[in-house]
């Protein structure tokens, strides 16, 4: 699965305000929808990232999702065979600290830089 992902000078990215472009690549549904969810927005020196998947990425993190939701209705609770089956909720809930603790790594990064 591939994610977009610029780094903008303004809240409204768009080709004058792009300061980096680049490509994520995710080996499950999950890390998609956590980078998608964590980072998008981020800001680091002032600046947002915009992080979002491509057309086919989207289709299917749509399809992923609804799979997800299907099967939390017909059977809730985990199925520890699958690691991808873990509650949504769960790795949810572990998100602000995650988003905490990138926030002091870039704060820590832009102070040895000097900025």
């Amino acid at each position: 699965m591939r994610v977009s992902v610029a780094y903008c000078s303004s809240k409204r990215c768009c080709l004058a305000s792009l300061q980096g472009f680049g490509f994520c690549d995710f080996e499950n549904a999950e890390g998609a929808q956590r980078a998608l969810r964590l980072l998008n927005g981020f800001a680091i020196d002032g600046k947002e990232l915009l992080v979002k998947p491509n057309k086919a990425t989207q289709a299917y993190l749509d399809w992923y999702t609804a799979q997800k939701e299907e099967k939390a209705k017909e059977a809730p609770g985990t199925d520890e065979s699958n690691p991808e089956a873990a509650p949504a909720e769960e790795a949810e809930l572990q998100d602000p600290a995650i988003k905490q603790e990138l926030m002091n790594m870039t704060g820590k990064r832009l102070q040895s830089l000097g900025k």
